[in-house]
């Protein structure tokens, strides 16, 4: 507690020392997958298969507060977030009786998407509403011609976490992370050729701050596919 009330003044302190009355801070958050993070896929019967996997990557969120002395005397931090890198990697699953092998989802180059960060310092509590929209590039070269900018593979962040006076202060200066679980149920259409199949999305995403944008083999082989 001593030490929370020291971070606590010093933020003070430096916020007024700037001579404004808010400033802007411009925060990158690097977040991993962690072990436990799975999707389901699932498809219309007769045209594929159920397939549960594991999941590994990383996103990148740019989080961009204005921060003043009455937000921080009243508890309330907001800010806006945006979309910076993201590679999440997956086995895949069974689509038209093809494997789809390697499974890369990616930011959608045109609208990676945005949303909204809101701290309540003194509840304890921090909450994410972002609209993540996602492309899914597949490793099958045979479900890879017919679909070779791949497809849609949005989903929604939208979660509550717990987050003290010490971790607002600790993402602020850079010394302290987050951990965000997000449950997935997404509907959404493939069209592959002539044929258009409703895809459910099912799973869970557990992320938490890291150094270092992750990498595995399974990584590796998607920046492959996404950049050949």
């Amino acid at each position: 507690m001593q030490q929370q009330f020291k971070l606590a003044l010093t933020a003070l302190v430096t916020v007024m020392s700037m001579g404004s009355v808010a400033c802007n801070l411009e925060i990158d958050q690097t977040l991993g997958l962690d072990e436990g993070s799975a999707m389901e896929v699932e498809v219309p019967a007769g045209s594929g298969s159920v397939g549960v996997a594991t999941v590994e990557g990383g996103t990148i969120m740019n989080i961009d507060i204005a921060i003043g002395l009455f937000d921080i005397l009243f508890g309330s931090i907001e800010g806006d977030v945006s979309v910076g890198e993201l590679l999440f990697a997956s086995s895949g699953f069974n689509l038209l009786g093809i494997d789809t092998e390697e499974l890369c989802v990616i930011p959608d180059p045109v609208d990676p998407g945005g949303g909204t960060f809101a701290a309540d310092i003194y509840g304890g509590s921090a909450t994410f509403d972002v609209a993540i929209n996602t492309r899914a590039l597949v490793g099958s070269p045979i479900l890879g011609a017919a679909i070779p900018d791949g497809f849609a593979f949005p989903f929604a962040l939208q979660s509550t976490m717990p987050l003290s006076l010490g971790d607002m202060i600790g993402m602020l200066t850079g010394s302290g992370g987050l951990s965000v679980s997000q449950s997935l149920d997404e509907t959404f259409d493939v069209t592959v050729g002539a044929i258009t199949l409703p895809i459910h999305l099912g799973g869970t995403l557990n992320l938490s701050s890291v150094d270092a944008f992750p990498t595995s083999p399974l990584m590796d082989a998607c920046l492959a596919i996404v950049a050949p």
